[in-house]
């Protein structure tokens, strides 16, 4: 019975569990890797369970609106998004070239730990692509991207929340307080 591994219904198309699970677990391995000390905040297993199914109903809904406004991916992004991918196996973990053969043999073991196919892999790819020609085409143009002095005032900022100095926080726009807060978090030692 299918319906036991839904995790989410509600959108037109379910979120399986099982999918959860899987998107879950390999964004803790990213983390342990890149953050290891983000673990031992209270609620760290909580907060990224949550922000893994946000991005998979982000993800869904995203490719629903590119379904929706017609967008394709042609069989050539696809290849191109494919290639790029697998060009990243090429190289052995000291960075040394590696032959076709090995890199290939490289690709379908991630591809294998994934628990994916490479057909698998192209959707997701495919689903991808879609969304990043989505925000291109109906997000990217009514952002105003911020100037140099905008970045510079934004950085010092978080410089300052991250040395332990909050007096800024309360002249900052709620997200700028939030990215503020959550950069603190992380890279200080003194949360």
């Amino acid at each position: 019975d299918w319906s036991s591994d839904v995790c989410s219904s509600d959108l037109g198309e379910p979120i399986m569990s099982s999918e959860y699970t899987k998107n879950k677990s390999t964004v803790v391995e990213q983390y342990k890797r890149a953050m290891p000390g983000f673990f031992k905040q209270k609620n760290a297993q909580e907060e990224l369970s949550k922000k893994v199914l946000d991005q998979m109903i982000d993800d869904l809904l995203l490719k629903q609106k590119a379904k929706k406004m017609k967008i394709k991916v042609y069989a050539r992004e696809l290849d191109k998004g494919v290639n790029e991918i697998k060009k990243r196996f090429s190289l052995s973990a000291q960075g040394e070239i590696i032959s076709p053969e090995m890199a290939e043999k490289a690709f379908k073991d991630e591809l294998a730990k994934e628990n994916l196919t490479a057909k698998g892999f192209r959707e997701k790819i495919r689903g991808q692509i879609l969304v990043r020609k989505l925000i291109d085409q109906s997000i990217r143009p009514t952002v105003k991207l911020p100037t140099e002095d905008e970045i510079r005032t934004f950085f010092k900022k978080i410089n300052y929340i991250v040395k332990g100095d909050t007096s800024g926080l309360k002249n900052m726009r709620s997200e700028e307080r939030r990215v503020g807060k959550e950069c603190r978090s992380r890279l200080s030692p003194y949360h």
